[in-house]
């Protein structure tokens, strides 16, 4: 992954925690590489988020 592609997930991803009103954000964000090489999007990133007392888990594939 280049740096200007990383440095945009960091920003997106450190919005989140730092939310006013928004009760305390622990977990785990990852960007993974496909095993194939074909297809349309060579990377996805995943997200395990407990905000509050309620878990969060979201993947979303990267261009």
């Amino acid at each position: 992954m280049d740096e200007e592609t990383l440095a945009y997930a960091r920003t997106k991803i450190d919005a989140v925690p730092g939310r006013t009103g928004l009760p305390a954000v622990r977990g785990e964000v990852r960007v993974v590489r496909a095993a194939a090489h074909h297809v349309d999007r060579p990377r996805s990133a995943i997200a395990d988020l407990r905000v509050g007392g309620r878990q969060v888990s979201t993947r979303r594939a990267a261009p």
